[in-house]
């Protein structure tokens, strides 16, 4: 029996030329978790690619819905760059498909397994075709934020305006690869005004991007260019906003673990929560206490800084340092304590101070009532901060 050399190697970017990433089966990179609840009958088939994992092995993976299962079968390549299975070679994976489909041939004599008919087009599964870049929003160490022209209808010419945000293809690893692929994936579940509204993901071409709805600026940046002049009603407007956006994002078992306000984007004077990065899956999430993963120090609390444990009741917290925030016209939290406080260690004595009981003043124009529910949001204890759904009672909603 032949031994199968498996590889070392590190991922490429990916670079398609062959006429199979126009088709409507191709998802790119897709992850197979994400593939295989795409495919919902007996011969149904999609295509698409992986990090190479034996000799002969080419990127190309034909996943199947057979036998009520499903199966993935890797096309093989030649030293000639042809593909192939165990028949015929190909100059492209399109040809090859195709003489599949059309014959009605077994893609291998073991398993048996025939592809009739290619996926439709799945409405977040985009190609990089259908987005063309018009200026650059942002940028971080990792990731660039963009403002592109969707095509909506390519044979109507209708486009709209979206942000897509894409990893900096020469910088991310393996592991940002799959927390972006994550991100993406948690985005798609939410459905909610005061949410970022997702549009799909661009999975033919590396590096891979996240298309979004286009906002109009950042509510930190917001206040900072109102200089004071958004009235108290305004605030207490997006307020009520984000709590509504926190509830929603609650009752679909995720925490955000980085609600703030530069997190905090406005569309047409609505606002709207955005960044689900560091966001988890679950009632509650223990993170690893010998991660390196920076923190917002901030916006968490002591009892979360302490056990590395996040729940709603963490995300209520951060809520309470978000409307402090507002309505402080966007100023840094504890600033009043920076003097005091140094660089080296900030977040252990901030931690320290915080923890034996030292609270922000409510800035001046903030209602009563909303106070009271700041105040409530930094209980010492978890168990005694309000959930996201008594928070929105308490706030008429």
């Amino acid at each position: 029996m032949e031994t199968v050399k498996r590889l070392k190697r590190k991922r490429k970017p990916l670079s398609i030329n062959d006429p199979i990433r126009r088709r409507s089966f191709f998802c790119g990179c897709l992850p197979r978790n994400d593939t295989e609840s795409l495919l919902t009958k007996n011969g149904q088939f999609l295509v698409r690619v992986t990090d190479p994992k034996f000799e002969h092995a080419s990127p190309f993976v034909i996943t199947v819905r057979a036998h009520d299962g499903t199966f993935h079968v890797v096309i093989l390549q030649s030293s000639k760059k042809l593909y192939h299975l165990e028949g015929p070679h190909f100059r492209t994976v399109d040809e090859l498909i195709s003489h599949y489909v059309s014959k009605a041939l077994p893609l291998t004599k073991e398993s048996k397994l025939i592809i009739k008919e290619g996926i439709k087009k799945v409405c977040w599964i985009m190609h990089d075709s259908e987005i063309e870049p018009v200026e650059k929003m942002g940028e971080g160490h990792f990731g660039e934020v963009w403002k592109v022209e969707l095509i909506c209808d390519i044979r109507k010419k209708t486009t709209i305006c979206a942000a897509v945000k894409v990893l900096k293809s020469e910088a991310y690893s393996e592991s940002e690869r799959k927390e972006f692929i994550e991100e993406c994936r948690k985005m798609r579940a939410l459905l909610h005004p005061n949410v970022v509204l997702f549009y799909g993901i661009v999975v033919d071409v590396e590096p891979i991007k996240l298309v979004m709805e286009l906002c109009d600026i950042s509510l930190a940046a917001y206040l900072k260019d109102k200089c004071g002049q958004v009235t108290t009603v305004e605030k207490l407007r997006y307020t009520k906003h984000i709590a509504q956006g926190m509830e929603y994002i609650t009752s679909k078992q995720f925490i955000h673990r980085d609600l703030a306000l530069r997190n905090c984007l406005l569309k047409n004077r609505i606002a709207k929560i955005a960044d689900f990065g560091q966001s988890k899956r679950g009632r509650v999430y223990k993170m690893k206490l010998d991660t390196d993963e920076p923190l917002p120090v901030m916006w968490i609390p002591p009892d979360t800084l302490d056990t590395r444990i996040f729940s709603e009741k963490s995300d209520v917290w951060a809520f309470g340092i978000t409307i402090w925030e507002l309505f402080s016209d966007g100023r840094q939290p504890y600033d009043e304590l920076s003097p005091k406080l140094s660089h080296e260690d900030f977040a252990h004595e901030l931690m320290h101070i915080v923890t034996h009981g030292y609270r922000m003043e409510a800035p001046p124009e903030m209602p009563s009532f909303v106070k009271s529910i700041m105040q409530k949001c930094w209980a010492a204890k978890a168990e005694d901060r309000p959930t996201f759904k008594q928070i929105c009672y308490e706030l008429g909603l």
